[in-house]
């Protein structure tokens, strides 16, 4: 019989976000316009093979310049990795959030925020999905049925 008592998962997420709020310990550090962004390269490598690769590599970086994402919705990917929740808020920000699932290999993020935008689906949320589709941004296959929600 085993003596160890496992903790809850809220517990670990509630210890999680204070790491990501305080930034204790935090070992790299990401650059997104003029805002520094620090974080736990562990944490982001156990989450996603590309940040694994980024900092555990053979060209392991511990300072990543980060030109095309804006620093807010870095932040939302962030808590998501450390806590499993976000609060999306808006379709721009699920937009921006699913260009950074891709990017990242973040398949759980992607979903929730292709969800999100299936449940928000409005005429110019359509244009959006044919550009995304478009210049490569999301794959087809991906979000087949935003299509199908919005001409319907």
């Amino acid at each position: 019989m085993s003596s160890v008592i496992p903790l809850k998962v809220s517990y670990k997420r509630e210890k999680f976000k204070c790491l990501l709020k305080t930034q204790d310990h935090a070992d790299c550090t990401f650059i997104c316009g003029d805002e520094k962004i620090s974080a736990h390269r562990l944490i982001l490598a156990c989450s996603s093979p590309v940040f694994e690769l980024m900092f555990f590599g053979q060209m392991a970086a511990t300072e990543v310049e980060l030109p095309d994402i804006n620093p807010d919705d870095f932040r939302k990917m962030l808590e998501y990795i450390y806590t499993d929740y976000v609060d999306i808020g808006s379709v721009q920000t699920a937009w921006s959030l699913i260009y950074i699932g891709q990017k990242y290999f973040l398949g759980d993020l992607l979903e929730l925020c292709v969800d999100f935008v299936k449940t928000n689906l409005t005429l110019v949320t359509y244009f959006y999905v044919r550009i995304f589709i478009r210049f490569g941004i999301i794959t087809r296959i991906r979000l087949i049925d935003l299509e199908k929600n919005a001409l319907s």
